[in-house]
């Protein structure tokens, strides 16, 4: 078979996942920091005042007013509460919304050359690619792939971010047209069959 490939390239999308820091996003962060303090002040305060009336010291409900919001916080941590798996559904829903954003089009990519999308498990997807992409250049579906991989890469849950990825690009007829594989210790290449 004559196979065409390149290295991936995990580069492509770092502007877009991580833009430059800007003056507008830095007051944003340093606001949300600000909410953060003072609804623990309020809550701290809060928490002494019902601690005051049922007759505890100054000293102990204040100790007590400040260590319980971010304990709490602590045990909800502990326990998963923010780091639940979304579900492969919404993964896809951030995968399309990347491919429909300005970035996806800046890079060329189009949601209708993706026929349908399977998640097998969370470390493989299969992509359907429409017979509009197979009509596409070499260069172009690698350059579709490779895209694909990354951004699938990011969008997919935490808990599998250390787990090797598979990408499987399939015609209608479910023939391998492409594939993101490990070759020379490791390295992660992309191919296609023309």
């Amino acid at each position: 078979m004559n196979q065409r490939s390149c290295a991936l390239d995990y580069t492509v999308w770092h502007d877009d996942f991580f833009p430059p820091s800007t003056f507008k996003r830095s007051v944003v962060r340093a606001a949300g920091m600000l909410a953060l303090f003072l609804i623990w002040v309020a809550l701290s305060v809060l928490i002494a005042v019902g601690l005051m009336h049922l007759n505890f010291s100054l000293e102990t409900a204040g100790f007590l007013a400040v260590m319980i919001p971010p304990g709490i916080v602590v045990m909800l941590n502990i326990v998963g509460a923010f780091n639940r798996p979304r579900g492969q559904t919404n993964n896809l829903k951030k995968f399309r919304k990347w491919i429909l954003s300005a970035a996806g089009q800046r890079h060329g990519l189009q949601l209708i050359h993706l026929a349908e999308m399977q998640v097998p498990d969370n470390c493989h997807l299969r992509i359907i690619v429409s017979s509009e992409w197979l009509r596409q250049s070499p260069e172009k579906q690698l350059a579709d792939i490779n895209y694909w991989y990354v951004l699938w890469n990011w969008c997919r849950d935490e808990g599998g971010i250390h787990s090797e990825l598979e990408l499987t690009v399939i015609d209608a007829v479910e023939q391998c047209v492409g594939a993101a594989h490990s070759r020379d210790g490791g390295m992660r290449w992309i191919a296609i069959q023309p």
